[in-house]
């Protein structure tokens, strides 16, 4: 398992704090949508433990008001389809959709529905929601905290005895081009840590 430390992704850092949504912070979806026009390109690797040990994401702002991503793993290879669609009023924003609606010769999920509530300060972003994997509600916690245009520090949770509490960080080495590391930290025994990381790069196309 390839993964870049977070010393160098913090020596390295070179541009502003990109957004998230289907992106997310560490392991939770975010309620900023997409820029409107903007496709993300985005590969990831991350312990087996946590899922796949590698994929890639595309995640397009359609309008205003709609996301869709599309996510693949590739051991074993999988298809997730992801929707969320949102609104902002001045720094509070609100989310609903649909995450993890997944099929191929990897297996296949039912999607499942979120909601969440954002605050996105100067400095403090925080995310408060809800996901239902399976029909039992699973709760979603977020903050980030905005060292400079440069470098955010990132920590989250989400319930549930299959997913983890993270601390990590991202550094953006252009406008375009950002750089995520973090240590996922189980929820359930025997409580271990493993490492993820996450390059995303985007494209304004329409």
């Amino acid at each position: 398992m390839r993964q870049l430390s977070l010393a160098l992704c913090l020596t390295l850092c070179a541009a502003g704090v990109a957004g998230a949504n289907f992106q997310g912070l560490n392991q939770v979806l975010t309620p900023d949508l997409q820029p409107v026009g903007n496709l993300s390109l985005a590969f990831q690797e991350q312990h087996q433990a946590i899922g796949s040990p590698s994929g890639t994401l595309l995640e397009l702002g359609v309008n205003r008001y709609l996301d869709l991503a599309v996510t693949q793993a590739f051991t074993p290879s999988q298809w997730s389809l992801g929707v969320e669609t949102g609104f902002r009023r001045g720094q509070h924003l609100f989310a609903a959709g649909l995450a993890n609606w997944t099929w191929g010769p990897g297996g296949s999920a039912s999607p499942q529905p979120f909601v969440e509530y954002g605050y996105y300060g100067k400095w403090h972003e925080g995310v408060l929601g809800a996901l239902w994997a399976d029909g039992t509600p699973e709760t979603i916690l977020g903050y980030a905290y905005n060292v400079s245009p440069r470098l955010q520090l990132i920590a989250d949770w989400q319930s549930g005895a299959e997913n983890f509490s993270t601390v990590g960080d991202q550094c953006n080495f252009t406008p375009n081009l950002y750089l995520s590391t973090s240590l996922w930290h189980e929820n359930a025994a025997p409580h271990r840590t493993f490492p993820f990381s996450f390059l995303c790069w985007t494209v304004k196309v329409f």
